[in-house]
């Protein structure tokens, strides 16, 4: 019975090791419209993270942004697709990136800040509950103030 036990085991270990392969990563780039070259895609695919540990996957899309680093479009398109895939990894995803590409740094820091709300487990964008702006974190509290009536405030008369 043990022996039966742990043959049971050691097969639902194999099966939750391949499960945890990063298909959800490689079809989000794959939909976001980024052509991989076989190699790009089976490489990602087998990226996995060991419990809090996402450093295979981060390194695999900083490679496929370094691949296509002279593409703004591309590099946009491919780290918006893996945070969107992997929130709490959108940092990551953006610091590696800007290491194995540092030409298209611009790009990267533009998602990495479009990407952060997100990766903090708000809505997307710079945007906050009732659609007030993010600023540091914090909701802009006179984002939604009235300007007064009468315009300009000139006290002289015209």
């Amino acid at each position: 019975m043990r022996k039966n036990l742990t043959v049971l085991a050691i097969a639902l270990g194999l099966i939750a090791t391949s499960a945890n392969a990063d298909q959800k990563t490689l079809a989000a780039i794959q939909d976001a419209g980024i052509e991989l070259t076989e190699a790009q895609a089976s490489e990602l695919k087998a990226a996995k993270c060991n419990g809090s540990d996402c450093s295979a996957l981060t390194e695999k899309v900083a490679e496929i942004v370094a691949a296509n680093s002279d593409n703004d479009n591309a590099v946009s398109a491919i780290l918006k697709a893996a945070s969107s895939a992997h929130p709490e990894q959108a940092t990551q995803f953006g610091e590696a990136a800007i290491a194995a590409a540092p030409n298209a740094v611009a790009t990267i820091a533009q998602v990495m800040q479009e990407t952060a709300a997100t990766a903090a487990g708000g809505p997307p964008g710079n945007q906050g509950e009732n659609g007030r702006s993010i600023v540091r974190g914090v909701a802009n509290p006179n984002n939604n103030i009235p300007s007064p009536p009468g315009g300009g405030g000139s006290s002289s008369p015209s």
